[in-house]
């Protein structure tokens, strides 16, 4: 590989490493983790600007990745703007199914039908496959 492209890689995964932690901290702030999907489409320009930039080479092959995946990302961000606005986002699924419906109404037979199942309940996690807690 030439040195120069693996520069170029190295910078654009700083760039967009760096990009995604300052959104992730964000979404920390806001309690929104919804706000990460609609920025890989231009995390991508991201990317590819930084390896245009740091390579150097601005020919027009380089110039049309860039404009294709700028329109590319463009397509992709508000799509996922307007189905995160549409659809509420998967937080709202997974507190729906964890709290109200689903699990909490399966749960209230079963606690009144088997009487282990309190302990079941305890030591295993509702949603995600983990090891049993003791």
């Amino acid at each position: 590989m030439d040195p120069s492209h693996a520069r170029a890689a190295v910078y654009g995964w700083i760039v967009v490493t760096a990009a995604m932690t300052v959104l992730w901290r964000v979404s920390l702030r806001l309690r929104d983790a919804s706000i990460v999907d609609p920025f890989w489409g231009p995390g991508f320009v991201i990317a590819t600007a930084t390896y245009l930039l740091v390579d150097g080479h601005f020919g027009a092959r380089g110039v049309l990745t860039l404009v294709l995946v700028s329109l590319w990302a463009a397509r992709l961000g508000l799509y996922l703007v307007w189905r995160n606005r549409r659809q509420g986002g998967p937080m709202l699924m997974t507190f729906l199914l964890l709290r109200v419906s689903g699990v909490t109404m399966l749960e209230k037979g079963l606690r009144a039908s088997r009487p282990a199942y309190d302990e079941y309940v305890r030591r295993t996690s509702a949603l995600i496959n983990l090891p049993p807690r003791r």
